[in-house]
């Protein structure tokens, strides 16, 4: 029971639907009914990120819960030692004592489908969870010393005679850089009341927020590119691309992206799907191992989930809901379903669009001339209003193409 209510106390305080989020110098901050997050992605390998979670009571935040999240080695569930007490050291100070508060799954099906790995590989990666640890009780935030953590965090997994974490975890030891901590906090314990920053904060929001078509039918794009529209609008080019994708020039076209493709319904040119490539690589450097290959991904979709949630938050959407909530909490989670009604409906074929985030094309590091093997964000808006009918037509396109002479 005590493992059941603990589990209870943190997934409301993870999952709640953000009703502010905003962006502070490289840290993420989310406002829901329980808590605001202040939270930073790691600097090592898979390390997930540091969390000061303030705590709300009556509109204001007087406490905060400190948490980290990292990635547990796949072989056991963890969910098993949940409340579980342990050792870690902070800056080579302790032992202190830690506890596991939540843990979920570190990688989504889509996302480990999307990685080019053999079947053993598979299963391990199926395996892995991202660990939620509290460090300490609540405690009030004007009696913390931020400056004693102010530059960097090192955190290390203690071993004794009771608890081997190297049974457990990925990495015995993590750090964050947590330059500003300080300023986030009170950027965020400023969002307890009132929740004056709904509007997401970025460089790059005004031109990649889209907008709709001034048809009586209304219509939906991506840098100016409309999806409907016949990909010859947008003088396209599928020199070295995928088939039935073509590199294209939008007419509104963004600081932060460095190259943009349309996908179309085969039969007719009509573009169905409009994406971006951002123009940051980040290089794999000489590790190619799937560990690394991981942690490049993460990093990457963590550093540009914004780019998601801003076109999601365009008028051209209103009318639609989505779950914010589970998009900002799963670091491996890469895609938001655009949905008609309360919640999704499989049954009912309610989604009608998704947004999505890739990271994990190691190619397209070499897209700039010199740049070292890497992976790039893809930001994509895809149709899904009329999938039903394109995925008949393109069976009945297959079926059609294949000789069955002599085998009926």
């Amino acid at each position: 029971m005590k493992k059941l209510l603990l589990t209870i106390l943190v997934s409301l305080m993870w999952s709640n639907i953000s009703i502010a989020e905003v962006i502070f110098d490289k840290w993420k901050i989310n406002a829901n009914e329980a808590a605001v997050r202040v939270e930073k992605l790691g600097e090592s390998d898979l390390s997930g990120a540091f969390t000061y979670a303030l705590l709300k009571k009556n509109n204001k935040c007087d406490l905060m819960t400190i948490y980290f999240s990292t990635m547990s080695n796949g072989k056991y569930d963890l969910k098993e030692l949940l409340g579980l007490k342990i050792p870690i050291k902070i800056n080579g100070m302790g032992p202190l004592e830690a506890m596991i508060a939540n843990t979920r799954p570190a990688f989504d099906a889509k996302t480990i489908a999307g990685l080019d790995l053999s079947k053993e590989q598979i299963d391990k990666v199926k395996n892995l969870q991202n660990v939620i640890i509290q460090i300490g009780d609540p405690r009030p935030i004007d009696g913390y010393d931020f400056e004693s953590v102010a530059e960097k965090i090192k955190i290390d997994f203690v071993k004794v005679d009771e608890f081997d974490p190297s049974e457990y975890f990925s990495n015995l030891s993590v750090t964050w850089d947590l330059s500003k901590n300080r300023a986030a906090v009170d950027k965020g314990r400023s969002m307890c009341n009132g929740y004056s920053d709904k509007k997401i904060t970025s460089e790059s929001n005004e031109s990649v927020t889209v907008k709709t078509g001034g048809t009586n039918e209304k219509k939906y794009s991506l840098f100016g590119v409309f999806i409907g529209d016949d990909v010859n609008d947008y003088q396209p080019s599928n020199k070295d691309y995928i088939p039935h994708t073509f590199i294209i020039q939008p007419p509104k076209p963004n600081k932060d992206f460095i190259l943009y493709y349309a996908g179309i319904d085969k039969k007719n040119n009509n573009i169905v799907w409009i994406g971006g490539i951002h123009k940051k690589n980040y290089p794999l450097g000489n590790q190619l191992t799937t560990k690394k290959m991981l942690s490049v991904a993460t990093k990457c979709r963590f550093d540009n989930k914004e780019y998601v949630r801003m076109i999601a938050k365009g008028k051209q959407f209103e009318e639609f809901n989505y779950d914010m909530d589970d998009f900002n909490e799963r670091l491996d989670l890469n895609e938001l379903l655009i949905f008609d009604g309360d919640k999704v409906d499989y049954s009912n074929r309610n989604i009608k669009f998704t947004i999505s985030i890739g990271c994990i094309n190691f190619k397209d590091g070499t897209i700039v001339e010199g740049e070292e093997v890497g992976a790039r964000a893809h930001i994509k808006l895809f149709d899904f209003r009329n999938i039903d009918q394109l995925a008949k037509e393109e069976e009945e396109r297959i079926k059609n193409k294949k000789d069955n002479s002599g085998l009926n």
